[in-house]
């Protein structure tokens, strides 16, 4: 079938790439604006636009699509359309340019963790497998009927990070497989069962660790935060992004001081503590945490609470 493919960060990329060395045509591309990126805050290709740019597919860059975005995307008389990870709603109009429609990856089993976060959300309530699920795209935000779900079970110390770019590799496939099914006539959506709940995006204030609570759940908010917006704290010398972090084994720590242990840096909890790995205090580099608390010279941190 000939696809219009719509998506922008990375972890829509696998999808891409395998939709580009299967059977089906990858017709043009609809990614966002070039957005500003780094310190510098440069203005930057999408990597779905960049990938498509250096294969000579046509792209279209819209933020919100509109009717000059449908007048564009149409001329590329697409049978399907697939969405991953684009970042913007399609209205009836959008919805209506392929002949089949749009289907959409979402990590998530639907209809649980509709929204921007799904897989963030999901770590942050302690969830132990999260799904891929495959369905019919609709004007109501990942309320379609399901073509196909599958469940993947999440590393304990997996970030959403890694749990995000894992499930991009193990959806890209699946969506191939729905492609297939569609065109051959075999497959079909059911209609979502159950209530739903939702996942918004993370907020900056998310990432803040809180150090009354107990190991298990800072753990995760520290998971489920990582890469971004960043797990954070605010301590007696500054604010301190965590970077890297582990489950610690100790249970002898007081919440709210960071202390070294054997070669090891720990956030005190209310209950255990977590290892400090790779920081990045205000204004600076990142570092190891051993060589952070080095820099300040034997003086006691401790965590100012919100």
């Amino acid at each position: 079938m000939r696809v219009i493919f719509a998506g922008t960060p990375e972890v829509a990329l696998p999808t891409l790439r395998t939709l580009d060395s299967s059977p089906h045509d990858v017709v043009g591309i609809l990614t966002r604006h070039d957005a500003p990126v780094g310190r510098t805050r440069t203005l930057t290709r999408s990597p779905v636009g960049a990938w498509a740019d250096e294969r000579g597919i046509p792209v279209v860059t819209s933020n919100r699509p509109d009717h000059d975005t449908v007048n564009e995307i149409s001329g590329w008389s697409a049978d399907i359309g697939v969405i991953v990870a684009y970042g913007a709603l399609l209205d009836a109009q959008m919805l209506a340019v392929p002949t089949r429609g749009w289907i959409n990856l979402h990590f998530s089993a639907l209809p649980r963790f509709r929204g921007a976060a799904p897989v963030q959300r999901a770590l942050l309530a302690g969830e132990t497998e999260i799904a891929t699920s495959v369905f019919q795209l609709v004007e109501r935000m990942d309320a379609g009927p399901i073509f196909d779900r599958q469940n993947h079970s999440v590393a304990p110390e997996a970030t959403s990070g890694d749990v995000l770019m894992n499930l991009a590799d193990l959806g890209a496939e699946q969506v191939v497989r729905v492609l297939d099914g569609i065109e051959a006539g075999t497959l079909h959506a059911v209609e979502q069962s159950g209530a739903p709940t939702f996942a918004p995006k993370l907020t900056n204030q998310d990432g803040r660790l809180d150090v009354m609570s107990d190991a298990s759940s800072v753990f995760n908010v520290f998971r489920a935060v990582t890469p971004e917006p960043g797990a954070w704290i605010e301590t007696s010398v500054g604010r301190v992004k965590i970077s890297a972090a582990e489950r610690a084994t100790v249970a002898d720590c007081k919440a709210g001081v960071i202390t070294e242990q054997e070669g090891n840096v720990l956030l005190g909890l209310s209950s255990g503590a977590l290892t400090l790995v790779r920081v990045i205090p205000a204004g600076k580099r990142e570092m190891t945490a051993s060589e952070w608390l080095r820099g300040i010279k034997g003086a006691r941190v401790t965590v100012v609470s919100a």
